[in-house]
């Protein structure tokens, strides 16, 4: 392996010039490496194919000079204790969400400007350690909490992907190009799919991978897509199957209860304003930022309660406006018997 080489490369310059050497502390299991200490060596990545020690159960490497892990790390799944602490790493790779096994995690004295977000996903995580980085104002408080507190404050903050639902007759009516656009630029949105243009190889094929990877999905309700669309039709099966919540957008040249008819809420509804589009799109962000904050995005299970408790509460409070409304009504056909009752 190309970094073991690399090692006993810096052990023997190290020994030819009468230095301290640490050895390549290594635990192998069948043949398999499941445990990797290393102290104090002058590397400053890992090699892209360190993904092959997929066996790691336990992983140091502290007092050194890494700056940066490959995307390959994102491959050790069986990783339960990762110590990178007194390093230079400045972020993580984005398939650190992968590393899901991990307990104890040790990320101190490096460069980090912000917690990882990628944090979010590690829901196995009892220790951590963040202490001694150059955080912001926000983050250096954050890092002092639990680690179950500050995971449910990265997922808020986590990036999504998010997938377009429109009829092709709309596309350029709606201006989904440029929707697509403003929302890729906007901080807690890292893709949004359409089909104009990631389309790739058979539709139905596609479609199930790319609403799989979202957590979001917008829907562009219209005649056309409403009422003569299978594909639509048939995203909106999915994100039913994959339990992804939906945002319907009203088109002008239908009514709520058209969308009703298609299992999609008003309560969690915007409507399209072409007349005002910039103003539109930058309340549709906000929109998915407090949608976000409300449900947990990441996670299937959380993503079912939290769409059935915003119903519930929209329901309650239906029910307050009705019973509301009721007493008026009451309180006005009382006057009225007792006007009628002087009058006669």
């Amino acid at each position: 392996i190309e970094i073991i080489r690399e090692l006993e490369k810096e052990n023997t310059e190290k020994e030819k010039l009468g230095q301290k050497v640490n050895r390549i502390n290594m635990k192998v299991e069948d043949g398999r490496v499941v445990e990797w200490r290393l102290f104090e060596y002058n590397v400053i990545s890992l090699p892209e194919n360190f993904g092959v020690f997929n066996n790691l159960r336990s992983m140091t490497i502290t007092r050194s000079q890494i700056e940066s892990l490959p995307e390959s790390f994102g491959k050790l799944k069986d990783l339960e204790s990762l110590d990178l602490s007194n390093n230079k790493l400045i972020s993580l790779p984005e398939s650190f969400v992968n590393l899901t096994a991990i307990k104890n995690l040790n990320l101190s004295n490096n460069q980090l400007s912000e917690i990882p977000t990628q944090l979010w996903a590690l829901k196995e995580l009892t220790k951590l350690n963040l202490s001694n980085n150059p955080f912001n104002p926000e983050d250096a408080t954050i890092s002092q909490k639990v680690p179950d507190l500050i995971r449910d404050h990265l997922r808020k903050k986590a990036t999504i992907r998010v997938f377009i639902s429109h009829a092709v007759i709309d596309f350029e009516p709606y201006r989904i190009k440029d929707l697509v656009d403003y929302l890729e630029t906007q901080k807690e949105i890292s893709q949004v799919f359409f089909c104009e243009e990631d389309l790739a190889g058979n539709i139905d094929e596609w479609m199930l991978d790319a609403i799989q990877k979202c957590q979001l999905i917008l829907f562009i309700g219209t005649q056309k897509s409403v009422f003569d669309s299978p594909d639509c039709a048939n995203e909106l099966q999915l994100a039913d199957k994959f339990s992804i919540p939906v945002i319907p957008i009203k088109g002008n040249e239908i009514n709520w209860p058209d969308l009703a008819e298609i299992n999609l809420s008003r309560e969690l509804g915007l409507e399209f304003d072409k007349e005002n589009f910039d103003e539109f799109c930058s309340n549709l962000y906000e929109y998915i930022l407090n949608f976000k904050r409300e449900i947990d995005l990441m996670d299937k299970e959380a993503r079912q309660k939290g769409i059935t408790d915003i119903y519930e509460r929209f329901r309650l409070i239906l029910e307050e406006k009705i019973s509301g409304i009721k007493r008026k009504i009451d309180d006005i056909a009382e006057r009225i018997a007792k006007l009628e009752e002087k009058a006669n």
